[in-house]
């Protein structure tokens, strides 16, 4: 399972032509590229008031707009580092409670062009977590470039941690979330061994909330490795911290692949002694999780065998 970072939005906008972006030399007035900012300002400015005050339908209304008109502007050229970012703030702004693909294709988009305008900008830093979270956001819901996907996810989790590590003891909280995040794509992946190096990283540091969530994923990766007892001490700590698994159903937390959540449900119930309700989550992780190693679903139906006291057909 994955929780997304929090990210502050670091750039502040109006309605007035931005620093940096001056226009022409002779009186001529702007140009068409400083048109389109002017008003790209203006509307995230405006969705950022709205988002702030709750009304989030007319501010993801502004910020598609926004996001349109930097994309405009963009493709007016040349490239610009600032016009990517306020174009990432903006697709940040834009997505929904139930994104679509073409949202972190946005997110990803203006990361990779502010990153080839500057390789060197600052912000890439906060920026990381979202690309992080794009990526395996697209992979969840398989698909051929499911795995490049995945591989890229964790590329971009290791630059971040060398960064956050710079950051000192007020990075910890977020190394935390990202340890149990990047575990889950190298579970995703069957480096199941990477995995539980970095949820077991994940459990040594404080978190914020949701404290549950980083064992129940090193019970799962202990457990498809076939370290049966390793994986009952991870998922008894999980339902200490969280006995109705009230974590696995935050609205923060989704699955890679897609469906992965009733294996974690199934193994909880197991754990806690609850077989029916153990015996329902494997049966429907096996009918949904379709994208899952096949490894996985193995190992779901040897845990249903030994409930159920006879063979599970595969699948």
């Amino acid at each position: 399972m994955r929780t997304g970072l929090a990210l502050a939005v670091l750039i502040a906008v109006a309605g007035q032509r931005a620093e940096g972006l001056a226009w022409p030399a002779g009186g001529n007035g702007p140009s068409a590229r400083d048109r389109l900012v002017v008003m790209a300002d203006e509307s995230l400015a405006a969705a950022r008031q709205l988002s702030g005050r709750g009304a989030r339908a007319e501010a993801h209304v502004l910020a598609r707009r926004a996001l349109d008109l930097y994309e405009d502007a963009l493709g007016l050229g040349p490239p610009d580092a600032e016009l990517h970012y306020r174009a990432y703030v903006a697709a940040q702004l834009y997505q929904t409670a139930s994104p679509s693909p073409e949202d972190f294709h946005a997110v990803i988009r203006h990361v990779d062009g502010l990153r080839a305008a500057d390789p060197l900008d600052p912000r890439l830093t906060d920026m990381l977590a979202a690309l992080c979270h794009a990526l395996a956001r697209l992979a969840a819901v398989g698909g051929p470039e499911a795995d490049a996907l995945l591989e890229r996810g964790i590329h971009e989790y290791e630059k971040m941690f060398q960064l956050l590590g710079l950051r000192g003891p007020e990075g910890a909280a977020d190394l935390a979330v990202s340890y149990a995040n990047v575990a889950e794509l190298l579970m995703a992946v069957e480096r199941l061994e990477d995995a539980l190096e970095y949820y077991r990283l994940s459990t040594t540091l404080p978190t914020r909330d949701l404290p549950a969530l980083r064992y129940y994923g090193l019970a799962v990766a202990h457990d498809r490795l076939g370290q049966a007892e390793q994986a009952r001490q991870a998922m008894l700590r999980a339902l200490e911290l969280d006995p109705e698994l009230g974590e696995l159903h935050d609205e923060r937390v989704y699955f890679v692949p897609d469906g992965d959540i009733h294996y974690y449900e199934a193994l909880a119930h197991e754990t806690a002694g609850r077989t029916s309700a153990a015996i329902r989550a494997y049966r429907e992780f096996l009918a949904v999780a379709q994208t899952v190693r096949p490894a996985y679903r193995n190992r779901a139906r040897e845990h249903l065998d030994a409930m159920t006291g006879h063979a599970t057909r595969a699948r």
